[in-house]
């Protein structure tokens, strides 16, 4: 029974993350229209490309993996679409100086949905051309063209396979909607091929392709010298770190305080402001104290090696200057150094995620021996130095 309550806290320490990566928090204040024309995962949309046209117009496509680059194969055929079905409203678009965006939903069974929101500008803004004066439309038009396919491999997170519903979106960022029109003479098909190779000499050269991975590029239409390769947006973000490890703590075992000091390295990278991923290597001393003169030693050192792999992720509320910080861990040490009684032969203590705060951390634990006999709940709490 331990053992199946053992590995209940493991698996619900080592999969928390997962499964947030995976799920979205519920909106709660959109109303149905928005449920409708806004991404209702967009944190999924992983990977950007961006197609530079002229006068500062651009198309930025982005999709969660290389799969929905699929659906975007006749991205010339998609925009024509669009631009054909703007045409049957031309009274939308009387005010040249507001900006609007408007929202294209594909959907294979109900159709593609439209949404048009206008904005009219903050003052007016005006530029003098040969002692004549225009109206000066500073904001740019933005087209989304949004759409949905399923992963082509199932989840199987239950007895039950399923399969994810994962985004695409086409942005279309334009001085004027007339600007439609330019595009349908780009042959932006070629552009997505292109894409869809440069990706396919990415993952040969040995790039995984997986969750945490974010490519991106740049292409341009008037000059391919400014064009960039296609790169991890991640690879440049990322700070590694190798320091020196220290901790001071106290703990409770077997009804019984007794302080530690760790001692050893430390190596950490992060990839963003709320995780870290650590990895540690240290000795672990635990003192107890001997109230038995007859004895001889009045402390007794027992001492583990300890190897430490731990995911740290912050709480961020706003105005918050120091959150909480979830301890995704999991340390597994070995007795080398016995001294009395109060450990057995061959112990082991297994580390079990916790909290941090500043350079305080919570952690609980087990300690065992000879394949979790003799099992001992422990709780710490230690300081440590950066």
């Amino acid at each position: 029974m331990l053992k199946k309550i053992l590995f209940c806290m493991l698996t619900a320490g080592i999969s928390v993350n997962l499964y947030a990566q995976l799920s979205e928090a519920p909106v709660t204040k959109y109303n149905k229209t928005n449920l409708i024309f806004d991404i209702t995962n967009p944190s999924w949309l992983h990977h950007t490309f961006v197609i530079n046209l002229s006068a500062g117009n651009k198309i930025k496509i982005e999709v969660a993996d290389q799969q929905g680059l699929q659906y975007l194969y006749n991205i010339d055929s998609i925009i024509r679409q669009v631009y054909e079905k703007l045409q049957l409203l031309p009274d939308s678009f009387k005010t040249e100086q507001n900006s609007r965006r408007i929202d294209f939903v594909c959907d294979k069974t109900a159709g593609m949905k439209m949404r048009i929101q206008d904005f009219a500008p903050v003052g007016q803004s005006y530029v003098f051309q040969k002692n004549e004066l225009f109206q000066l439309k500073i904001e740019q038009d933005t087209i989304h063209i949004i759409g949905y396919y399923k992963s082509d491999k199932p989840v199987r997170w239950s007895k039950t396979p399923y399969y994810l519903s994962k985004p695409y979106r086409v942005t279309m960022l334009l001085n004027n909607l007339s600007g439609l029109a330019e595009c349908l003479q780009l042959n932006l098909n070629a552009y997505v091929g292109k894409i869809n190779l440069e990706w396919m000499e990415y993952r040969q050269a040995g790039k995984k392709d997986n969750w945490g991975t974010r490519l991106k590029a740049t292409y341009n239409v008037l000059d391919s010298s400014k064009n960039t390769r296609l790169s991890n947006s991640l690879l440049g973000s990322k700070m590694k770190y190798l320091l020196p490890y220290i901790s001071f703590g106290i703990q409770n075992m077997q009804n019984i305080f007794t302080p530690s000091l760790a001692a050893g390295m430390e190596y950490y990278y992060t990839r963003n402001n709320n995780k870290e991923r650590h990895f540690l290597l240290y000795a672990d001393n635990y003192f107890f104290f001997n109230n038995n003169p007859s004895a001889g030693k009045k402390i007794l050192v027992n001492t583990f090696a300890t190897f430490q792999l731990k995911n740290i992720y912050k709480q961020v509320n706003a105005g918050e200057e120091d959150p909480i910080k979830y301890n995704e861990q999991f340390s597994i040490g070995y007795l080398v150094n016995r001294n009395g009684t109060y450990l057995e032969k061959n112990s082991f203590r297994l580390g079990l995620p916790g909290f941090n705060y500043r350079n305080l951390q919570v952690l609980p634990g087990l300690f065992f021996n000879d394949f979790f006999k003799q099992v001992s709940p422990s709780l710490s709490l230690s300081v440590f130095f950066e």
